[in-house]
This record gives C-alpha cells, structure tokens and sequence, in this order.
C-alpha cells in the first residue's frame, strides 16, 4: 500500500496534526487511507 511516501512514523504525525485542526476522527494508524487523503485534502485546498 502506497503511504503518500511516508513512514508510519510520519504519517502517525501527520494523522495527529489533521485531527487537531482538519476534522480527521479516524485511527492515528501511520497508514494514510482514505480518511487521511480526505482530511489532507481540505487542508490543501484551504491554503
């Protein structure tokens, strides 16, 4: 499964980070599924 290139380690963080501020209430897993790209994605299209 492809991880947008992150580590689990990096995309823990990265979870961490959009379910303080971009409505990500998924598991803080490390694996960047969809829930993950969804979130990533409003916080890319808000910048």
């Amino acid at each position: 499964m492809v991880n947008l290139g992150l580590s689990n380690a990096q995309a823990k963080e990265v979870q961490r980070r959009l379910a303080r501020s971009w409505n990500y209430i998924d598991a803080i897993d490390g694996i960047a599924g969809s829930a993950t790209r969804a979130a990533f994605k409003r916080f890319a299209d808000a910048r």
